[in-house]
């Protein structure tokens, strides 16, 4: 309401003049038209003053109580899209904590790479269902050095459990810095999917290094 008159300044002092006009300046004009003293019979009155004064007041009261009513309808709409706005975060809020959300981390390997094992954790309150981890690849800058084709899947994945996975993946010479890429898929628990790309690093010793488990859609 204050920011509709911050806005219409101009507008909403005609509409108080307006009411000045209306409370005041209407019945003090009809208390002159019947004090007039006229011979001219379109003019002379059949209502008395109070009759004329009473009938406006009665106009006045009917005003108000619309007034009143569309005031009550106003702020009601308003008080409803309140409501709305804070159930449309609570369920926003609650949508999200209910989100799976994933850590990554090494777990084993022989050698450089070798047979590299990680685990992927399910950090969130609520169960993630038919998980499929596929498209591995280890990178040395922009060089693919191993890939995989196998899909590793498991059907479900409680809260605070992992999902343990081992590759075959052989020893890589000549490179310092690798990178293991996978992309990882999921249903919630409204059965809607998620996909995510995994990254790990590794450098020589054996230093691995889990950056992310990004949702990319």
């Amino acid at each position: 309401m204050f920011e509709w008159i911050k806005k219409h300044k101009a507008l909403f002092i005609i509409i108080c003049v307006l009411i000045l006009i209306a409370l005041i300046g209407v019945p003090f004009a009809i208390n002159l038209l019947f004090k007039a003293d006229t011979n001219i019979n379109v003019f002379q009155a059949e209502w008395s003053a109070g009759d004329a004064l009473g009938y406006y007041g009665a106009v006045l009261s009917f005003l108000g109580t619309v007034i009143l009513g569309a005031l009550a309808l106003y702020q009601n709409h308003i008080i409803k899209e309140e409501a709305d706005k804070k159930a449309a975060l609570l369920e926003e809020k609650e949508y999200i904590e209910n989100m799976p959300k994933f850590s990554m981390h090494f777990r084993s390997c022989f050698g450089f790479a070798v047979k590299l094992g990680f685990a992927i954790k399910n950090y969130s309150k609520n169960i993630s269902y038919d998980i499929k981890v596929y498209d591995i690849r280890i990178k040395s800058n922009d060089t693919t050095m191993w890939e995989s084709r196998q899909i590793y899947k498991t059907a479900a994945l409680d809260s605070n459990s992992e999902f343990k996975i081992n590759l075959d993946s052989p020893e890589i010479k000549d490179a310092d810095n690798l990178i293991l890429l996978a992309y990882m898929t999921c249903k919630d628990k409204y059965n809607d999917n998620h996909e995510y790309i995994l990254k790990m690093h590794c450098s020589k010793p054996n230093k691995y290094i889990c950056d992310e488990v990004k949702e990319i859609s």
